[in-house]
């Protein structure tokens, strides 16, 4: 509950205080679909200036959940009503529709990108020339271990930007 969390949050951040200084606390509530709306408002705030990790428009399923929810797509909700900013990894964000991609580029958030993971899922493809047009910054890992390798990750990312804009560079 959100009190045990807050209690291992704190207590965490007891715990990291002697190691080196670059360490920071952060809080990843998983997405919109797991924890409530107070809940998550709660948790990133107990963050401060630390990172907050949260999936962000995954899947065409999850879209629709948090619509019909939460009343708005969840990006679009997400950006109403908490304060994102550069402490924010969002990851995924394949199903974001274009005022989307670029109010979300806007706040500085990271959009954390696994594109073997999201195509091997069928998620859907990120808009990235979009969002790195508009300012917008990227992080490429990978999510599912399906297949760990950087330099497929950004060749994934590069070929679904070519395949979704007919283009030959990206």
């Amino acid at each position: 509950d959100p009190d045990q969390f807050t209690k291992l949050y704190e207590e965490s951040v007891r715990a990291i205080k002697n190691l080196p200084a670059d360490t920071v606390m952060g809080v990843a509530p998983h997405s919109l679909r797991a924890v409530g709306r107070e809940d998550l408002l709660a948790t990133s705030l107990l963050s401060k200036d630390g990172p907050v990790h949260m999936h962000l428009a995954e899947q065409l399923a999850e879209v629709d959940e948090v619509r019909e929810s939460w009343g708005k797509r969840p990006t679009e909700w997400l950006l109403e009503n908490a304060d994102v900013n550069a402490n924010w990894c969002l990851i995924h964000c394949t199903q974001m529709e274009e005022h989307e991609t670029l109010e979300l580029a806007k706040t500085g958030a990271v959009a954390g990108l696994c594109p073997i993971t999201e195509s091997s899922l069928g998620d859907g493809i990120f808009d990235g020339v979009r969002y790195l047009n508009a300012g917008g910054v990227i992080g490429v890992g990978s999510d599912s271990n399906i297949r760990i390798s950087l330099s497929e990750e950004l060749r994934t990312l590069e070929y679904s930007q070519r395949l979704r804009d007919n283009s030959r560079a990206a």
